[in-house]
């Protein structure tokens, strides 16, 4: 989304600086009265007609050179900053958008583990009396309980 308005923004920089740059030429095509030979005799013919009609269009062509680019100046000023800051924008979404995902891999991490924690200490469970007579047994729940433990740990710190 972003590179595309910032697309728009320099295809649209282009369009103006174009229609400036057509304009510019047309004032420099106006600009004598005298720029050629045609023009030159033109002018001597009407007695100076051709020349003021050929300065009041001048004048006008460079009025609305001026405006085009006083219309540039002002779109560059209100919407190049605007762009700046939504690029901004667009870095700090991406980057949480990254935490996001590191954030739910390892809650699902954690999950795995628990569900694997349950079923080991659902099969020991079982052994109901088995467990309690044997020491061993009850060493691997508890080691199994602490591995537990430090996985939602290690999970409470990441979030």
């Amino acid at each position: 989304m972003i590179a595309h308005a910032n697309h728009q923004y320099n295809q649209k920089l282009q369009e103006m600086a174009n229609a400036i740059s057509r304009e510019e030429r047309r004032v420099e095509e106006t600009k004598n009265c005298f720029k050629n030979w045609k023009k030159g005799f033109m002018t001597i013919i009407s007695g100076g007609v051709t020349c003021i009609l050929q300065d009041q269009e001048l004048k006008k062509l460079r009025r609305n050179r001026d405006n085009l680019k006083n219309a540039r100046n002002r779109f560059e000023g209100d919407v190049g900053p605007q762009l700046a800051q939504l690029d901004g924008l667009n870095v700090a979404a991406n980057k949480l958008y990254s935490e996001s995902l590191d954030k739910s891999k390892v809650v699902r991490v954690m999950e795995q583990e628990l569900q694997l924690q349950y079923t080991k200490f659902n099969q020991k469970a079982d052994k109901g009396t088995l467990f309690m007579k044997f020491e061993k047994l009850r060493y691997m729940m508890l080691t199994d309980l602490d591995n537990l433990i430090n996985i939602c740990n290690i999970t409470i710190n990441h979030t």
